[in-house]
């Protein structure tokens, strides 16, 4: 391959298009990109029979003498300095494409945060008007004067103004010499915040107050406070000294003080210190000391760290971070859950404090934009996230972890339908770095591969400070059935939540499903109301307790429909609820506990932001008895006044139709 100053051509990937056209395509390189080009530029071209402006990725660059140049060659049209893509995430993106089967462009938007495929803006500037150049027709005139009377005019505004047939004159007015055509991005996820400071210095701003050349109260406070506390945000001054946007630019009027504009970014989580360190235990302690060597070998590798529940394995896994850290190397910490991603968050904060970049699905877009930029800028050397965190743009990776390996949600359900597993042995391999597995149940692959030697076993066999594992109680509900007990909740465990509440302790419910009842049935014809799209079975949700109106909802797509009265079969009026959910065991349990504080935990309950961190952290600090919840209230959770745990119809998952029932109802209990 050429120098880049010595490459004319282009090879790229167009993102966004379908897998059948999914191939390399040429692009010309005009002399206006040359210089900012490279393999892994993000630019945009025009694509297909309308030149559609896109967005690509630059696989590789080559030299062809101009003769040799195809006529029906495109020209690159911009490329974003910041944007790109390196070595290693261009070789994952193929290697995603092969394994996967997706598209590069699917490959890329794994990688890249959506805020960067923002709309491509086209707009047009006049040039100086010139009598030599060729004549043109009145209406391009027109259009030329109207660009000319302003300091720029964007496609929409001309096609507003002139209608559709402007798209076919503007090229012949650039090519001709009238117009100049400008192609940028309309990125506006980037946070600013004006600051205001002093052009005098400190001495002078104060003679200016004693020589009463500032004057009234508003604009003395706001210098006073720029003199003692230096550069201040606007926001602060008006929230704080309740200065008001007008007093600020009067003072800038007189040259006292400017306003500059700052990029900040968005850090969705609160930092707290921690200074003591963890103390291992002597298995702890072997186990991170065979952790410690393969790091030093700096070789890749893979471990899995098997360990019983409160063993401790965060405290090596701690120690392990450490340890890459001080090579001066990154981590990833994947996590199953985002209810988990806030107390993992706080464990290592605590630790890390600004070092850590938080990445997961309830992050909004500029979120996400600004901890992808702290990754690539170097300012965060750990991040920790859901699987979507696997592709964080770290360039020297030391070490990543994939704790509750065994998780189904490591894997994929849309496209491109990657495993987290499998990317991270990607990235692993690639920069010689350790891939942590850390599970007490692990899958049977993983626990295969740790036995046959592809990985290092090591085991975490006590419970930290000699805990005792918790007593283990089987109930079966035919009994209860054949008593007539029909409710969600046996008498053994009904005595249990009772003395649990009692002494002031907590207890977590867990139940296989949201929502009221798990389908709708005629018991007449056996109908069952399923969903148009995905023909599965519709579940019932109450609009409140004890309701009987309410609706279907599909789990899968997510489509709503309102609860029939009759049966659409046979018109049958004696409809039947058939199993429960969450919703149905809160209003069971709280019938059975009226004095009970009672927090329901499932996707209906957390959809705001945060809802999770603020869900867990009240019934941390015991503002609640009992957390009812789905699966995301089983995921390694640290309540340390929770005595209980009960689970509703254990046996209920057995009978899915997944190959792996067993094994992760095994791992769920």
């Amino acid at each position: 391959m050429n120098d880049t100053e010595a490459c004319n051509v282009a090879s790229i990937y167009i993102i966004g298009v379908p897998y059948h056209v999914d191939r390399l395509y040429d692009y010309r390189i005009p002399p206006a990109v040359k210089n900012d080009i490279r393999r892994g530029s993000l630019v945009t071209v025009p694509f297909g029979r309308s030149n559609r402006k896109t967005y690509a990725i630059v696989d590789s660059l080559h030299y062809k003498e101009l003769s040799q140049l195809p006529a029906y060659l495109k020209p690159i049209l911009t490329v974003d300095p910041e944007i790109y893509l390196d070595e290693h995430f261009i070789g994952l993106c193929h290697f995603m494409k092969s394994k996967f089967l997706c598209s590069f462009g699917d490959a890329v938007k794994c990688i890249l945060p959506t805020a960067v495929f923002t709309k491509i803006q086209e707009s047009y500037t006049a040039l100086p008007y010139s009598d030599s150049r060729e004549k043109i027709s009145a209406k391009a005139l027109a259009v030329y004067d109207a660009v000319a009377s302003t300091k720029s005019m964007s496609v929409d505004a001309l096609i507003k103004k002139f209608g559709s047939e402007v798209v076919s004159i503007l090229p012949s007015l650039v090519e001709l010499g009238y117009l100049e055509k400008n192609v940028t991005n309309a990125r506006k996820n980037v946070k600013k915040v004006e600051y205001v400071h002093l052009v005098p210095d400190n001495d002078m701003a104060y003679g200016m107050i004693l020589s009463k050349e500032i004057k009234g109260i508003k604009q003395i406070t706001l210098v006073e406070h720029l003199i003692k506390n230096g550069s201040t945000s606007v926001d602060d001054l008006r929230d704080a000294l309740g200065i008001s946007r007008a007093t600020v630019l009067s003072l800038c009027n007189k040259n006292i003080v400017e306003i500059e504009e700052r990029e900040v970014n968005r850090i969705p989580y609160n930092k707290k210190s921690r200074t003591s360190d963890i103390v291992l235990s002597d298995e702890q302690q072997r186990a991170y000391d065979t952790l410690s060597a393969l790091i030093d070998e700096k070789k890749a590798a893979g471990a899995l760290l098997f360990g019983v529940t409160g063993s401790g394995k965060t405290s090596v896994i701690k120690k392990a971070i450490d340890k890459v850290l001080s090579q001066g190397r990154q981590v990833i910490m994947l996590v199953p859950e985002i209810a988990l991603t806030p107390q993992a968050v706080d464990v290592f904060c605590s630790y890390y404090g600004d070092k850590v970049a938080l990445i997961h699905s309830s992050l909004s877009e500029g979120e996400r934009f600004d901890a992808f930029r702290r990754i690539q800028s170097g300012s965060a050397s750990i991040c920790i996230g859901t699987r979507s965190a696997v592709f964080a743009p770290f360039n020297n990776i030391g070490l990543i972890v994939i704790d509750e390996e065994h998780e189904h949600t490591y894997k994929s359900e849309s496209n491109p339908k990657y495993h987290a597993k499998d990317v991270a042995r990607y990235r692993c391999a690639s920069s010689n770095a350790l891939m942590l597995l850390a599970s007490a149940t692990p899958s049977v692959e993983t626990y295969y591969k740790a036995e046959k030697g592809n990985y290092t076993l090591i085991k975490l066999t006590e419970r930290y400070s000699g805990a005792t594992l918790p007593e283990t109680l089987i109930c079966d509900m035919r009994v209860e059935a054949g008593s007539g007990n029909v409710s969600p909740m046996g008498a053994v465990m009904h005595d249990a939540i009772a003395k649990t509440v009692q002494k002031g302790e907590q207890a977590i419910i867990f139940v296989n499903r949201r929502g009221y009842n798990n389908y709708v049935s005629c018991p007449l014809c056996g109908f069952v109301q399923k969903c148009e799209k995905c023909s599965v079975s519709m579940t019932y949700h109450s609009f409140k307790k004890g309701s009987s109106n309410g609706y279907l909802i599909c789990h899968y797509c997510g489509s709503r429909k309102e609860l029939p009265k009759t049966c659409p079969e046979c018109g049958s009026d004696r409809l039947g609820f058939m199993g429960f959910g969450t919703q149905k065991a809160e209003e069971e349990i709280s019938g059975s506990f009226e004095n009970a504080r009672i927090l329901r935990m499932d996707a209906d309950t957390t959809s705001s932001k945060f809802s999770f961190d603020k869900m867990l952290t009240s019934f941390r600090n015991k503002k609640a008895d009992i957390l009812i919840g789905t699966q995301m209230v089983s995921k390694g959770h640290d309540f340390p006044n929770v005595t209980l745990v009960g689970i509703l119809l254990a046996d209920s998952s057995l009978y899915l139709d997944d190959y792996r029932a067993n094994e992760r109802t095994f791992s769920l209990i």
